[in-house]
C-alpha cells in the first residue's frame, strides 16, 4: 500500500469540494447542501476512526484511543444532525443551546483523551524522544503559544460580547467550542513527537495523518480569528472554512485506513518471516508498539 496516496486524496477532495462549493453558491438549495456535506464528512471521519479501532482487541489502549476519537466526532455529528438538519429553527433558543454546549464539551473531552492516548504510545512502548528535554519543553510551549495566538482572538471576542450582555447561542457556543479547541489542538505537539519517534517504521503513518488532522482543525479555527485579516470575506471565507474542515475529516479517514492496514501488515508479517518491503527492518519495533 502506497501511504502517500492517503496523503494526497484529502487534498484533492478538499480542492474539488471547495470548487463545487463556490459554483453552487446562490442556488436555492445551497444552504441544505452546506448542512448535508458537513454531516457527510464528519460521518466519514467517524467511520475511519472506528476502522482503526477495529484493528485492535478489546482492552488494548490504542483501541480505546481510536474509539474516543470516533465517539468525539460522533457527538459533533449528532449535534449537527439535530441542530442543522432536523431542528435548525430552534437552535438559537436557550435549552437547545445548553444541549449543544454539552455535546461540544463532552466531544472535546473525548477528543483530548483520545489524542492523548495515541500520543503516549511511544512512552508506553519504552521509546525515548531523540531530542533533549529542554528542546522538548520548548517545542511544547511554542505549540501551545501558536494555538492560543491563532484561536484565542475569536474566543476573546465572544467572551467580551458575553460580558457586554450578549448571551445569545452563538456567543455561548463560540466560547465553549473555542476554549475546548485550544486545549484539544495543543495535542498536536505530543502527536508530532510520536510520529517523530516512529520515523522509519510503518506505524509512523497513522500519527503523521493525525498530526495533519490537528493542523487542519487548527487552520479551520484560525480562519475565525484571522480570516478577514487575510482579505477573506463572505463566500471566500466560507470556502476557506470548508477546505480545512474537509481536510481534517478526510485526514481522519486516512489515519484510520493507515492504522488498519499497518496493523494487518504487521500481524501478518509475524507469520510470514517479516517479508514486508520496504519497512521490514522496523516491523519488530512496530509490532511491539501495537502490543504496548
Amino acid at each position: 500500500m502506497n501511504f502517500k496516496t492517503l496523503l494526497f486524496v484529502p487534498l484533492i477532495v478538499g480542492g474539488i469540494h471547495v470548487a463545487c462549493y463556490g459554483l453552487l453558491a446562490g442556488l436555492a438549495w445551497y444552504p441544505y447542501f452546506v448542512d448535508f456535506e458537513i454531516v457527510v464528512f464528519k460521518t466519514l471521519s467517524v467511520l475511519g476512526f472506528v476502522l482503526a479501532a477495529a484493528a485492535f482487541k478489546k482492552g488494548e489502549h490504542l483501541r480505546r484511543g481510536w474509539m474516543l476519537l470516533a465517539g468525539s466526532m460522533f457527538l459533533y455529528d449528532i449535534n449537527d444532525i439535530l441542530f442543522r438538519l432536523l431542528m435548525p429553527s430552534i437552535s438559537a433558543e436557550l435549552v437547545p443551546t445548553i444541549f449543544q454546549a454539552i455535546f461540544l464539551v463532552v466531544g472535546n473531552l473525548a477528543f483530548i483523551f483520545g489524542m492523548w492516548t495515541l500520543a503516549k504510545t511511544w512512552h508506553s512502548a519504552g521509546m525515548e524522544y531523540s531530542g533533549s528535554k529542554f528542546k522538548l519543553g520548548l517545542i511544547l510551549v511554542g505549540v501551545v503559544a501558536l494555538v492560543v495566538f491563532l484561536v484565542a482572538p475569536a474566543v476573546m471576542e465572544s467572551f467580551m460580547a458575553l460580558i457586554r450582555g450578549d448571551i445569545g447561542s452563538a456567543t455561548v457556543l463560540n466560547i465553549v467550542s473555542g476554549a475546548g479547541d485550544t486545549v484539544a489542538l495543543s495535542m498536536v505537539a505530543p502527536i508530532l513527537f510520536t510520529a517523530h519517534s516512529l520515523r522509519g517504521g510503518l506505524l509512523r503513518w497513522p500519527w503523521i495523518f493525525m498530526t495533519l488532522v490537528l493542523l487542519s482543525w487548527l487552520g479551520f479555527d484560525a480562519m475565525f480569528s484571522w480570516g478577514q485579516s487575510f482579505g477573506l470575506s463572505g463566500l471566500s471565507l466560507r470556502c476557506a472554512f470548508e477546505f480545512f474542515r474537509v481536510l481534517a475529516c478526510m485526514f481522519g479517514v486516512s489515519a484510520g485506513l493507515a492504522q488498519w492496514i499497518v496493523s494487518r501488515q504487521i500481524m501478518a508479517s509475524r507469520t510470514e518471516s517479516f517479508k514486508i518491503d520496504p519497512d521490514s527492518a522496523y516491523l519488530e519495533k512496530d509490532a511491539h508498539l501495537l502490543r504496548a
